[in-house]
Formats: structure tokens, sequence, C-alpha cells
């Protein structure tokens, strides 16, 4: 594929756009993350936007390849790529799609369903049945045929559970799971342990609770996050990249084998860190690739990161929380503890807000990067002409998204970025 040729300082186009992503107060001590732009895919030197509804060719009022919205069989979520050409689109089945009433609901909602358009409709092209031996998370195509699948695989001959898989037709031209694969991260993606019991009133007991299974290692929560269903997808030329972006780590796939070729991390972080991510500010702000190949990235700082676990803000104690006596008047005690408790859930929300402003004021950095796919290396860069390289506050921060234009420039948000 014919890619637009490198460039080292795309400009920015806008910075007006408003913002994505409003989080709930109080929901973590350190400042929320921003949602992030939905992926881009560069093909033949055009730009594809893969949302939640459609694939989409940007820049082109009336594109040859008018893909669109997926088929309405599939009337939950889509996921969306695109693959030589052809777009591509799955989910698992529901029920009260078109041509799914009346069947059996385990059957429709144990079935993923693999669409095909190359150019002029939509149809079925594949469908991939799941077992007991096998948890699907997440689906990829890959080039010249077959699928990467990331969840859980059981692979009995070993003795072990692996997080990727490779699906291919067989003899007979039915699709099948027929090798998995472990990450190399230094210890096994899954252990075979009993699960913590809910605590009484948090949920019901299953009748297999006490069983013992095949569960992720608690050790590496951080990197397996990038092949859950909720990590970063990025496809460019010759390799799918999966992104755990709390810590900042890459898994590089080969889009035609999808055997996993290296992995990289921009942080370099104590080793605990993957089994508390938590404790550690978001690092990955946004991704997308470029026309030359390679990955743009928005980071926090190295500083940011490090200093996580042991930074605090130099902010005075909160002041204790009393009802006054218009706020008491006319309550009863359980009406006055509720207000109480409504108060103080108000002081908590508003001293944590304090605390993240204090945090990013210290730690205000916005760091920008080019990542090698084929090499696993990473390149700072200077920030993309007129954004600022510091973030002004928390709203910022949790509004800011980037993509490219079919040009090759960025659009950036937010219009709160002062």
């Amino acid at each position: 594929m014919p890619f637009l040729p490198p460039f080292q300082t795309p400009a920015v186009v806008r910075l007006d756009a408003g913002t994505r992503y409003v989080p709930p107060k109080g929901s973590e001590s350190f400042a929320n993350p921003p949602e992030g732009a939905p992926p881009e895919v560069w093909a033949d030197g055009r730009l594809f936007l893969l949302g939640n509804y459609a694939i989409q060719e940007l820049g082109r009022v009336q594109p040859p390849l008018a893909f669109g919205k997926g088929p309405n069989e599939l009337a939950w979520y889509l996921d969306y790529d695109l693959v030589e050409g052809a777009a591509f689109a799955w989910a698992f089945g529901d029920d009260r799609a078109p041509g799914q009433k009346g069947r059996d609901i385990k059957e429709v909602r144990s079935t993923l369903y693999i669409y095909r358009n190359g150019g002029d409709r939509w149809e079925l092209w594949d469908t991939i049945q799941t077992t007991k031996d096998a948890w699907i998370n997440w689906l990829r195509p890959l080039e010249g045929g077959g699928y990467l699948l990331g969840g859980r695989f059981n692979d009995a001959e070993m003795h072990r559970a692996d997080p990727l898989a490779i699906a291919t037709r067989n003899g007979h031209g039915k699709l099948i799971i027929h090798e998995t694969e472990d990450v190399d991260l230094g210890a096994p993606a899954f252990v075979w342990r009993t699960p913590e019991p809910l605590p009484a009133g948090e949920g019901p007991q299953l009748p297999d609770a006490n069983r013992p299974r095949w569960m992720r290692n608690p050790a590496l929560i951080g990197p397996l996050s990038a092949l859950s269903q909720f990590g970063w997808q990025f496809r460019v030329p010759g390799h799918l990249v999966l992104v755990a972006r709390h810590l900042g780590i890459f898994f590089v796939i080969n889009s035609r084998t999808g055997r996993l070729e290296r992995s990289a991390r921009i942080f370099d972080l104590p080793k605990d860190a993957d089994a508390e991510p938590l404790a550690y500010e978001t690092g990955v702000l946004g991704v997308q690739p470029r026309p030359d190949g390679h990955l743009l990235i928005a980071a926090r700082s190295a500083d940011a990161m490090q200093q996580s676990r042991t930074w605090k803000p130099d902010l005075p104690p909160p002041e204790p929380v009393r009802l006054s006596a218009s706020e008491a008047f006319g309550k009863t005690a359980e009406e006055q503890g509720e207000a109480m408790e409504m108060k103080q859930d108000q002081a908590k929300n508003d001293y944590e807000a304090q605390a993240r402003e204090a945090r990013l004021k210290a730690f205000p950095d916005l760091v920008w990067w080019d990542f090698n796919p084929d090499t696993g290396t990473f390149r700072q860069e200077p920030p993309p002409a007129g954004v600022p390289d510091k973030f002004p506050s928390c709203a910022a921060l949790r509004a800011f998204t980037f993509a490219f234009k079919p040009d090759g420039n960025l659009e950036i948000e937010p219009k709160v970025w002062k």
C-alpha cells in the first residue's frame, strides 16, 4: 500500500472543537484521563475513521468506498476494521435483530458474526461459535485471511490458558481456533486459582463460584489491559498495535500471521506497577497512526508517572463538615443524617478536585512521541505547531483528544485550552 510521505511537525488546524468526556466527580485521585478519539486507519493514502456505528472515509464528500453503517443483523455493538481494501464489521448476535428472531438466545449470543464489505454491500462472511474453552473479547481480521482473537483460550495440551488465538478455516471451510499464543511478560497471562468470594450483599454467589479456573494473573493487570476489550488497537502497515494506555505498554503483532513480534514501554516504572496500574497516573492520553506507518502519541511526563505513588499535594486539611441551623431546620434525625452524608460527600469531592488540580500544576507537561512499530522504539519530538506543552487545568486534560486530517495535519480539542 502506498502511504503519504512522512512529516516531522504536523500543523494544528483547530483548537475549538469542544469536549468529548465528562468524568464523574471524585471518581479517582488522579486527573481523569481523556476518553480518546476514535481510531483512524490510512489506506492507499486515504484516511478512514473507525467509529462505533459506521466506517467513514474522511475528506471526501462522495467517497468511492461508501461502507457506511454495518448490517442490521448486528443490532448491539459493532467493531470495524479496514483490511486490504475491504471493510469488516463484527459483533455477537442479538436475538431481537432481523433474521435472528425466534432463535435460541444462548446460541445467538454465543456466535460471533463477521460481515465484509468490498465497496458494494455488506455480506455475512464468517461466524465463530464460542466454546467452554474459549472466551472471546475482541477480533481483528488478518491480511490474507483468518482472524486474531483476544480473550481467554484454554490450551489443554500445554495445561495453560492464553490471551491470544488465531482462527482460520479448516479443510471443510469451517472457521476454527487452531492456535493460541501467550505474550512474553515473564509470567503466564492466566493462573489456575479459585476466585475470591464476593462480600456479603454484593451480588449473587454463583453455584460454581468456588471452583478453580483460569483467571488473569494479578501480577500482570497493567499490561494485560492491552489485550482486553478495553485496550486501544491500531492498524498500520504490516502490524496491529495493542496499547495498555495506563502504563504506556505497546504490543506489536504481525498483521498477516497474528504472531506477537515485540513489546515496548514508554515509561520506566517499578515492576510492581504491572500489578497495581491504578496506583499510577494514566500515562498515554492519545494515539493515532501517522501517514508514514508510525504512531503519534501524546502522553504525561515521566516525572508525573514515576512520582504518582509518592507525591502528595501541600493542601490544608479539609475543614470539619457540619449542618447549619437552616440546613437542619424542620428535618427529622434521619433526614439530617442523610443531609450530613451528602454534604460530607460533596466536601470530599471538592477536596479531591483541589488535589487533582495541585497534582497537575506540579506535573503539567504534555509530551509527544513517535513510535516505530518496525523497531519498537520511541522518539520524543517537539509539540505540533500551535499546541501548548502544558495542561492548564484538569478540565483541559479531560477534554484533550487529537486526530489526523486527510492532508496529514492534526485536529485537536478542546476549546477550553487557553
